[in-house]
């Protein structure tokens, strides 16, 4: 079964909740081969990700994506915590579209759902690797830059 949810709880920045779907429709199915997944991806402004970074992570300041993991038996379950506003700042840090870094950091997201960590320098390095390698594939499938608007 698959699943997909995307709720838009920030109103700062212009966002495609249909680009978002579709972007990762295409890395669950074409891009990782996921048949069956249930993912919830939720936008926040910077309160509310510090509230849920302290709350959970026990993590001062707003971050730019939390996953939630729940999933069981090789079965991608989870819900991605995305803050816009901090994806702003790092897109122009390195001068990518928004619609780029919320595609990367949907990825980071679901790549946490298939086992891969960034705690260590050496598995954060790993994850990175695999996250540049999908994104790029992505883009070539999906028009990223399209998830922001306006």
């Amino acid at each position: 079964m698959k699943f997909l949810t995307v709720q838009n709880k920030q109103r700062a920045f212009k966002i495609s909740s249909k680009m978002i779907q579709e972007a990762t429709h295409c890395i669950m199915e074409v891009l990782l081969k996921h048949k069956t997944y249930h993912l919830s991806i939720v936008l926040v402004n910077e309160k509310r990700m510090a509230e849920i970074n302290l709350e959970h992570l026990n993590h001062d300041g707003a971050t730019d994506v939390i996953t939630f993991d729940y999933s069981e038996d090789n079965l991608p379950n989870s819900e991605i915590i995305l803050c816009p506003a901090v994806a702003h700042e790092h897109a122009k840090h390195h001068n990518v579209s928004l619609g780029h870094e919320l595609a990367r950091y949907i990825i980071h997201g679901i790549l946490h759902t298939r086992g891969y960590n960034d705690i260590t320098k050496k598995d954060r390095s790993v994850m990175k690797r695999k996250e540049w390698r999908t994104l790029n594939k992505l883009t070539e499938l999906v028009h990223v830059d399209d998830i922001s608007y306006g």
